[in-house]
């Protein structure tokens, strides 16, 4: 009988692939991985109270705590969050010095410190962060402005992928830039997690045993069918969903007033429980903050076990599994 988790990571929804395929590969069963979503990073002052949020629930059930988040833009923010609950994080700015190593990314900023980053995840969701999250695409002069003063293009791959590659070629070649490509792996990673993980047998036994993939939550028996049999209600009437959301979307942006004088920041923490509970009831949703429910007729292409879009990609079982 497996035992419970006994320590929870706290991450960046942008890391969630590398640290699920590191989880699954070392058999770090007893290590919780909860991730906050990734367009957090466009709004960084909510990102240290969802932290301390996450270590508050988390710390009646689970030995011992960690975050895994550079600053990433809070000014120091989270760190005093870290400081006042006693909980450690991975060292560096953000998650493009963890993946090259300080010193590696002080060279690279130093050779050329107009250069743009992306990370595998970047650029599988290039056009949806950076070209429609920009509104570049809805207001082509914006580039300009953008990257005007950029020089190069970064890419720091997480895995050696051809087609990612191209992806983040083509996407230097559309921003004007020079492309500039660094496999990095899993930089600092995985010797973050392991130190912190001493229930690990490191015998090369154990290292070298396969592993069948067990998807979080899911048993022999496949998914909770109470749940998808609200997710195809939900494609069935997609229709009806779409009026409604955008009836309800209307019914916000006319209250704006109302919004400006209560304060946006007292406003967002109820709506975001409503989206989650009312998502995740209908939807089986992840919050992964890249959400295309209104171009996929409701369906949730992220309902893989492995956090990948469209998944599972190597086809399904009958039980639900990859």
């Amino acid at each position: 009988m497996t035992a419970s988790p006994s320590t929870l990571l706290i991450a960046c929804g942008a890391l969630a692939r590398e640290i699920t395929t590191l989880k699954d590969s070392h058999g770090w069963d007893h290590l919780n991985v909860q991730c906050l979503p990734a367009n957090l990073h466009n709004r960084p002052q909510l990102i240290p109270e969802q932290v301390r949020e996450k270590i508050l629930e988390g710390r009646e059930k689970f030995e011992r705590i960690m975050v895994l988040y550079g600053d990433c833009g809070t000014g120091g923010l989270l760190d005093r969050v870290l400081e006042e609950e006693g909980v450690e994080r991975i060292e560096g700015q953000h998650c493009y010095e963890f993946y090259a190593g300080a010193e590696e990314f002080r060279a690279i900023v130093d050779t050329e410190p107009c250069s743009f980053y992306l990370t595998d995840f970047l650029v599988r969701h290039f056009d949806t962060l950076i070209i429609k999250g920009l509104g570049i695409d809805r207001f082509p002069q914006l580039m300009d402005d953008y990257f005007g003063n950029y020089v190069r293009l970064v890419y720091l791959a997480q895995f050696e992928d051809a087609e990612l590659k191209a992806k983040a070629e083509a996407a230097a070649e559309r921003l004007g830039l020079e492309f500039d490509y660094r496999f990095t792996g899993y930089g600092g990673l995985q010797s973050f997690i392991s130190p912190m993980l001493p229930e690990i047998e490191k015998t090369a036994e154990s290292m070298t045993a396969p592993k069948i993939y067990q998807p979080a939550g899911t048993s022999h028996i496949g998914r909770s069918r109470r749940r998808y049999t609200v997710r195809r209600w939900s494609v069935r009437h997609a229709r009806a969903l779409e009026w409604f959301y955008d009836l309800f979307a209307d019914m916000l942006l006319n209250l704006h007033p109302l919004w400006n004088l209560i304060g946006y920041a007292r406003v967002e923490a109820p709506l975001v429980v409503l989206e989650r509970t009312t998502k995740g009831f209908l939807f089986d949703c992840q919050m992964c903050g890249q959400c295309v429910l209104g171009s996929t007729g409701m369906a949730c292409p992220m309902n893989c076990p492995k956090l990948l879009r469209n998944g599972p990609c190597g086809g399904v079982r009958a039980n639900g599994n990859c």
